[in-house]
């Protein structure tokens, strides 16, 4: 793909055209109000959408800031986390678009402001019962984001943002978080802020997401509880060797329970560091959750119980709380369990969408289970081989079921799909290629599927070639090559080919909120 051409074009060297700004790109949808933050290359702002009159927060990219790839797999990896993670302690992605010379980012608006600018203005510090609330909330909100295999790892006051009543606590800014296959991926990018690196990362090792987050979150802590940092110098170098060598000094105020909890979670051998779930089962976690009233597993571990789906469907039965049930099952069970085979001949039409409520639950708790197992350190005799549990899947393919997933998750091509079909070990795709296949044995095609979920993509002339064949399978060669020839001549039209792939049809502009780091950050 090209590089987009700077305002004005060609004739730009004879008579050059200023950019418009971001305000009057929007202006028919949008009224900025001011601004809330600033980063390297992007303004995050205050706005009302006027049809609505919601205030909202838009971050703000110049497309000139991605023209290079990297700059774009980041934005483009930042927006498929934010689409992923639904959580009340994660901030919500309302909407994506973007104009001639804009992205934009709309994520909900936190009244609160960022839980920085609330520790510089409390001047008496925070009481013990503020702390563990904080805490709580960041906690539960990063144990959602590592069941979906998503590290922060930029977690810091700066990133969490509070609401008008300063109560409700929502986790934001993931453009530094990664997302991997399986939770054993080891990252190896150096990001973050050195006060709450881990000090792997500042020694560019490679490390686990989890440990490194749970640095990051001891910091946090610490830094709530005392009201200054454990890790601080003078200057940057300084304070990486204080990380590296993991020495701070613990308030004399603390209470015994906390100086061993935040001396569990800034271990600097990852191997004996605290992992959340030993967090969560610490005397000082247990004993704030009865003193307060809270459930010692978290918001995360009750979230899903609010879905309604179908556990063995009757025609016309609706049955609620599907997930507490699955609670009870084990995880050979869970693996066998009817959903991920299920070859749809007893299903009503009307029942497609709880099936897929169903089949998102049972993954869901089969990725519960085996974190709890890999917690509990169970010993490789005493569990079943991967490929006993889940064969992979060998060819010859159905290609209208792969080019239907590639479309529904928004893939540039079906290579990273395939791989994950061959992968021995369980996953998702696996079984919801298998529940495709049946469907369509049992429907006849998958039409039914794809009316279901639809799917929002671009024109066709910025469409992969994939995508582009399956979507014209019924063209004749001569009336695809015609419709491939006018999509090659629109590539030059620049990013906005590639940007589209994430973004979807360009939109009117919608709402939502992201706070940039006031603090110095390092890449």
């Amino acid at each position: 793909f090209g590089i987009p051409q700077p305002c004005g074009g060609h004739m730009a060297t004879m008579e050059k055209k200023p950019c418009p700004t971001p305000e009057e790109e929007i202006a028919s949808s949008y009224s900025i109000e001011r601004l809330l933050g600033e980063g390297s290359a992007s303004q995050v702002k205050l706005a009302i959408q006027k049809k609505t009159g919601r205030k909202l927060a838009l971050k703000i990219i110049p497309l000139e800031a991605l023209k290079s790839s990297k700059a774009l797999k980041r934005v483009q990896l930042e927006i498929s986390i934010l689409r992923l993670v639904k959580h009340p302690h994660v901030t919500e992605l309302v909407d994506c678009f973007q104009t001639d010379n804009y992205l934009f980012i709309c994520l909900e608006y936190m009244e609160g402001g960022d839980l920085y600018q609330h520790l510089q203005s409390t001047e008496t510090g925070l009481r013990a019962k503020e702390v563990f609330n904080i805490f709580y909330q960041v906690v539960s909100g990063v144990e959602y984001c590592h069941s979906c295999c998503i590290y922060h790892r930029d977690i810091k006051p700066e990133n969490i943002l509070l609401d008008s009543t300063k109560s409700i606590i929502k986790l934001t800014d993931f453009g530094m978080a990664n997302l991997v296959s399986n939770a054993d991926t080891l990252l190896e990018t150096a990001c973050g802020s050195p006060h709450y690196t881990a000090p792997e990362v500042i020694s560019c090792q490679k490390y686990k997401g989890s440990k490194s987050d749970v640095w990051s979150l001891g910091v946090l802590l610490f830094a709530l509880a005392a009201g200054r940092l454990p890790f601080n110098d003078r200057t940057v170098p300084g304070v990486m060797q204080k990380v590296r060598k993991g020495k701070y000094t613990i308030p004399a105020q603390f209470s015994q329970d906390l100086r061993d909890l935040i001396t569990g979670m800034l271990q600097v051998d990852t191997a004996v560091r605290f992992r959340i779930s030993d967090v969560k089962q610490h005397p000082w976690w247990h004993q704030h959750c009865q003193m307060l009233g809270l459930d010692p597993d978290g918001v995360y571990s009750s979230l899903s119980a609010k879905a309604p789906s179908m556990p063995h469907p009757n025609p016309g039965e609706q049955v609620t709380n599907y997930e507490e049930a699955l609670q009870g099952l084990t995880l050979e069970e869970l693996l066998t369990h009817p959903s991920i085979s299920h070859n749809g001949n007893n299903m009503a039409d009307s029942s497609l969408d709880a099936k897929f409520t169903e089949l998102q639950a049972v993954l869901r708790q089969i990725g519960r289970k085996l974190a709890q197992r890999e917690s509990q350190s169970v010993s490789p005799s005493a569990l079943m081989r991967p490929e006993e549990l889940q064969p992979p899947v060998l060819e010859p393919y159905d290609w209208d079921v792969i080019n239907c997933i590639v479309i529904q998750q928004g893939l540039p091509d079906p290579s990273s799909l395939l791989e994950t079909l061959k992968d021995p070990k369980p996953n998702p795709e696996k079984a919801f290629y298998r529940m495709l296949v049946q469907q369509k044995a049992c429907h006849g095609n998958l039409d039914q599927l794809m009316n279901l979920c639809p799917v929002h993509v671009p024109e066709s002339n910025l469409l992969p070639d994939h995508i582009l064949r399956y979507q014209n399978r019924n063209m004749t060669d001569t009336e695809l090559v015609k419709k491939q020839m006018e999509k090659k001549k629109n590539k030059e039209k620049g990013i906005k080919g590639m940007l589209g792939r994430v973004f979807g049809k360009k939109a009117e502009p919608k709402d939502d909120y992201d706070l940039p780091s006031t603090e110095q950050s390092w890449s």
